[in-house]
C-alpha cells in the first residue's frame, strides 16, 4: 500500500463511523478517504451489539489483492461482499 492511497467507504456521515445496516440512510455517503485516516468501526450507535458483533467492525486492508482474495479475505471477515466494476486504466484489471 503505498502512501496516499485512498479507499472508498459507505461512512454515515452524523458519527463518522463506517456505515451499518441500521445507520440512516440519509446520513451514508460514499467517500475516498485517504487509507491512514479511514475509519475501521462499524457505527456502533446506529448498529447495537445484536446486529454488529464485537470487533466485527475491522475492516481487513484489501487495497492490491486480486479480487479473489480480496473477497476471500473481506467474506472470512464476516463482510457481505458486493462487488462493483469500475474501469480505471492506472490499475490492473481485477485489482482492488
Amino acid at each position: 500500500m503505498e502512501p496516499g492511497s485512498t479507499v472508498r467507504l459507505a461512512v454515515d456521515t452524523s458519527t463518522g463511523y463506517l456505515a451499518g445496516p441500521l445507520c440512516p440512510g440519509e446520513y451514508i455517503v460514499q467517500l475516498d478517504l485517504d487509507v491512514a485516516n479511514a475509519p475501521t468501526i462499524v457505527c456502533p450507535i446506529h448498529n447495537t451489539a445484536n446486529v454488529v458483533n464485537a470487533g466485527a467492525g475491522v475492516v481487513p486492508s484489501v487495497i492490491g489483492l486480486n479480487i479473489t482474495d480480496a473477497v476471500t479475505s473481506l467474506s472470512d471477515a464476516g463482510f457481505n461482499v458486493f462487488l462493483e466494476w469500475i474501469k480505471i486504466d492506472a490499475i490492473a484489471d481485477g485489482i482492488v
